[in-house]
């Protein structure tokens, strides 16, 4: 694995940032958007939590994503948006997420867990892997892929980002993202005031065709029930991270039981968990 320096001067030299030449990287500085934090993350979750119209509208922006994470809007506007991504609590069904870029560029903060990076790029030396163009939804729409042929990628570095930690993804940057620590939470602010025209997806889940992804949305309970849960966690009332090696949950609930006198966990933290798992466990 490199070393942060050598990676990031790695991809600072790919040639392979912007695509299509639709806009240079430079454009896409990533400046003027604020750094997301932990404090950040508790204004905004604490503001939609006592808010029921702006935790409807944040609901009905929210998915449960093929990349195996519940995306949930915290605020959209015209040149900036800020997301939480929370991976599922169970390591073992965490799915090999795709290879893929972004439109936008973003600043990320681990909030809890652990992130692995691994960044790609077009290189004569790589395998030759599926491209699908991808389009962005409207509303309730699905999102479309597009099949647009073959492409050699070549992997040129590895990063693990943990729990407090801050990285950037310029526009067109091509990545892939594992959780390796259980229940990892990150925080995105991106920055949205250029756009590419759409994003690459490389994968062997779809057809050579053109596809179009429904992704399950979230209740407005399910989202309160996950906002709840992070808020929670941000206050510092338990420790991180879960006493995940104790044999059962009950086990679980016994050793947190111990340090506090509230009872604790509460049950709709068993629901999250259930909501996750379910969820993943259905999807395609």
């Amino acid at each position: 694995m490199k070393t942060v320096g050598e990676l990031d001067c790695d991809r600072a030299n790919s040639s392979d940032g912007a695509h299509d030449g639709a806009l240079s990287r430079s454009v896409f500085a990533c400046t003027h958007i604020p750094r997301p934090s932990r404090s950040l993350a508790r204004r905004l979750i604490d503001t939609t939590l006592s808010d029921e119209m702006l935790l409807t509208a944040v609901a009905q922006r929210s998915t449960f994503h093929e990349n195996g994470f519940a995306k949930i809007p915290l605020r959209v506007c015209p040149t900036a948006s800020v997301r939480l991504h929370i991976w599922q609590t169970c390591n073992r069904t965490l799915r090999t997420e795709n290879i893929h870029d972004h439109r936008f560029s973003f600043h990320s903060c681990v909030l809890f867990g652990a992130l692995e990076h691994r960044f790609w790029r077009c290189h004569p030396s790589g395998k030759l892997k599926s491209r699908f163009d991808y389009y962005p939804a409207e509303d309730a729409e699905p999102y479309r892929l597009h099949y647009s042929g073959e492409d050699q990628l070549a992997s040129y570095g590895i990063q693990r980002i943990y729990a407090g930690q801050t990285y950037s993804i310029t526009a067109g940057e091509l990545h892939q993202v594992r959780a390796v620590e259980p229940s990892s939470i990150t925080m995105l602010v991106e920055d949205r005031s250029q756009l590419l025209p759409y994003a690459r997806v490389y994968s062997k889940r779809y057809g050579r065709m053109c596809t179009e992804i429904r992704p399950r949305r979230l209740s407005v309970v399910e989202c309160a029930i996950m906002l709840r849960e992070v808020a929670t966690m941000l206050t510092g009332r338990w420790r991180w991270p879960l006493p995940i090696a104790q044999k059962s949950r009950d086990c679980r609930d016994e050793h947190l039981q111990e340090r506090r006198s509230e009872p604790w966990p509460p049950p709709e933290m068993h629901h999250a968990d259930r909501f996750l798992r379910e969820a993943y466990r259905n999807a395609p």
